[in-house]
């Protein structure tokens, strides 16, 4: 359950968008200086987020991205499962198409409370208290 680049660059924008007033918008390109992320790649992540509803966005000369609720109600679990469809529950970890208690891999017993930790850990995590803590601020 390791995260992978989308994963981590969509987090860091929507911290970075966590980190400015709710009602302003911002413009991708400044997202993607602040965060030193390629802007193009960005920007299709920031209009996936907007199909998905997790994100605004507006156009024009005062147009970008902004949050569309609350950072507090926004967990980072949420955003995982948006990126790739909850893939992180049903993840071997050796990598097995099929590990369930009824087919398991060698580590599934293991694993399983690892992994349980892991997915309540995200679920409880928000973008409100990870933007106080990213020093990325506005």
């Amino acid at each position: 359950m390791i995260l992978s680049r989308s994963k981590q660059y969509a987090l860091l924008a929507l911290i970075d968008l966590a980190s400015r007033p709710p009602a302003e918008y911002v413009l991708s390109r400044d997202i993607a200086a602040r965060i030193k992320l390629p802007h193009a790649y960005l920007s299709k992540l920031l209009q996936a987020l907007a199909h998905s509803g997790l994100v605004e966005s507006a156009r024009g000369r005062r147009g970008g991205f902004r949050l569309a609720r609350p950072a507090g109600r926004v967990s980072v679990r949420e955003v995982m499962n948006l990126m790739d469809g909850g893939r992180e529950e049903r993840e071997c970890l050796l990598g097995l198409k099929a590990c369930r208690d009824e087919d398991a891999c060698a580590l599934h017993c293991q694993w399983r409370p690892v992994k349980e930790g892991l997915i309540d850990l995200l679920e409880r995590e928000t973008l409100d208290h990870l933007a106080g803590k990213s020093g990325l601020g506005a």
